[in-house]
């Protein structure tokens, strides 16, 4: 079969569907086959079928011209042996399509010509497809094909990587190993399978840097703090990212990657909320995400104690706060002095004379070392009392020889009081406002008593105490004169008495006329109209 007619057979072949054909062939011609009747009748999967008349057509194959090199074909001579005439031949391949041609006659060509079209023999095309750039975080989307003389084939890596479905699979998916992300590219081949040779056809897949996202450490974040501030980090195959997962709001924003958010109520409540950060200028990579948990500690509980009351002449005030979920506290608030520390739970506060003054003083208690927490305060008021008030009553003057004294002492703010700074007797007791004091004969003779009232049952307040002064005068000092005797025809007697420490006297005794009356200033005289004793009393 000369090329010409191998390339006319082949490409009326090409146009031939019919699978049966029928040729008579001349009993006179010793150079030609008897073949009516043709038929591919093996099953694709039959390794061998016929193996007598199926020659080695690889060996023998040559191009056809015109066909620009997409087709081959090889002449094979049988012999009136091998195939005798007047018998039915059947030629079939066990693996693949196929073509055939057949030509009776002599080498002009002039038998009778018979077709059939398969692609046995048509050149192998693998294609794996062009290079591609992925990103590290996504898989390999093949697209191989294979056409030709065979249709399967399958691929290998010079990786480690996986294939998705499995490596026969022309649009498989690739999975990256980490050693090939490493690497930074791999080369993928696709090979031909079937009864060809073997073609291969490689692509190369280079590995981008995938987005690396970061957000942050788990936080804590105090409950009576306003906010807390993020810090999530972007890099690798993207530089950009965005806040999501919360119900509160971001500040400024939620695309800056160290913003402070600000949780909801709820939120707080709930104990703990998460966030998210996903990049976003992703290029060709997958978007990345991570997330940071926040949980809600208890704020700093400070207690500043009881407001209190005290007396504006007992000043001190004993503070003692307490406070959990700080390490310390600091008092504020006063002009006065802690001691012996302001930085001490348990202190005593002075305050100052103008506080006094003003009537009361707020004084602050404020945590310390609150770690993420605002510092807690809480406030006392320190009221200040009026004091108590004593009055012993005005002083008092009495004469040496009626010294008892009736007291008359009166007490303010305090339920009592009590008399001192006497050696006499107070009657009935030392502890009414208003008893008798009956002075010692010393106390008489020093002319000058002092008495203290002190305020009792004074309640936070000192005691306070007032002092009246009881003054002793001499007793008045009465000379009557000395004795007389006179004649009863002549009872006139002339009087000479004096009276000192009193105002005069007042003559008495006598049943007889005082002239000019009984009441002479000291010194003065009457006349009696008898003779006896006489007595002057002092007026």
């Amino acid at each position: 079969m000369t090329p010409k007619c191998q390339a006319e057979l082949l490409k009326s072949a090409k146009n031939d569907s019919q699978s049966q054909h029928s040729c008579h062939i001349s009993e006179t011609s010793q150079k030609v086959l008897s073949i009516t009747n043709f038929l591919s009748n093996c099953s694709p999967n039959v390794i061998e079928c016929l193996p007598h008349i199926y020659p080695a057509f690889a060996e023998k194959k040559v191009i056809v011209p015109g066909t620009n090199k997409e087709w081959s074909a090889a002449q094979i001579q049988y012999s009136l042996t091998q195939i005798p005439l007047d018998s039915t031949f059947t030629v079939a391949n066990s693996k693949d399509l196929f073509a055939l041609g057949l030509i009776y006659g002599g080498a002009d060509n002039s038998g009778c010509r018979y077709g059939y079209f398969s692609e046995f023999l048509a050149k192998v095309i693998v294609d794996a497809g062009i290079d591609q750039k992925v990103c590290a975080n996504d898989s390999v989307q093949l697209n191989g094909s294979i056409s030709g003389g065979v249709s399967t084939g399958i691929w290998t890596t010079s990786g480690t990587g996986t294939f998705s479905l499995d490596n026969t699979t022309l649009n498989a998916g690739y999975i990256p190993s980490g050693s090939d992300i490493t690497n930074g590219s791999v080369t993928l081949t696709l090979t031909s399978t079937g009864n060809c040779s073997p073609v291969s056809s490689q692509m190369k897949v280079t590995f981008t840097a995938s987005p690396i996202v970061n957000a942050g450490s788990d936080l804590a974040m105090c409950k009576n703090y306003s906010g807390v501030t993020l810090n999530g980090s972007v890099s690798g195959g993207a530089s950009k990212g965005k806040w999501s997962g919360g119900l509160g709001t971001f500040s400024p924003d939620n695309i800056t990657l160290n913003a402070t958010y600000t949780p909801t109520a709820a939120e707080i409540a709930s104990g703990s909320f998460t966030l998210t950060l996903t990049s976003t200028d992703n290029g060709i990579c997958n978007a990345v995400s991570d997330q940071v948990k926040i949980t809600i500690t208890s704020s700093p509980s400070v207690n500043a104690g009881d407001d209190q009351s005290v007396c504006a002449n007992n000043t001190n005030v004993v503070l003692s706060g307490t406070i959990s979920g700080a390490t310390g506290g600091i008092w504020s608030g006063g002009a006065g002095t802690f001691n012996p520390s302001n930085k001490v739970l348990d202190v005593i506060y002075t305050p100052t004379n103008a506080e006094v003054a003003v009537g009361s003083v707020n004084l602050l208690l404020t945590s310390i070392g609150n770690g993420s927490c605002n510092a807690s305060v809480d406030t006392i008021k320190i009221t200040f009392a009026p004091i108590p008030q004593a009055n012993a009553g005005i002083d008092q003057t009495v004469c040496s020889n009626n010294t008892n004294t009736t007291l008359n002492g009166s007490v303010l703010r305090a339920t009592g009081g009590q008399w001192t700074g006497g050696l006499g007797l107070f009657t009935p007791s030392n502890k009414i406002l208003n008893p008798v004091y009956t002075p010692t004969q010393g106390e008489i003779l020093n002319g000058k008593i002092s008495l203290i009232l002190t305020t009792t049952g004074n309640g936070k307040c000192n005691a306070t105490s007032d002092t009246m002064n009881i003054s002793c005068t001499p007793s008045p000092k009465v000379e009557a004169g000395v004795n007389q005797t006179v004649c009863a025809n002549n009872p006139a007697v002339t009087l000479n008495g004096s009276v000192t420490g009193a105002a005069g006297g007042i003559w008495s005794g006598g049943n007889g006329i005082f002239n000019p009356g009984k009441k002479v200033a000291g010194g003065g005289a009457g006349t009696l109209e008898y003779a006896f004793d006489h007595i002057v009393k002092s007026s």
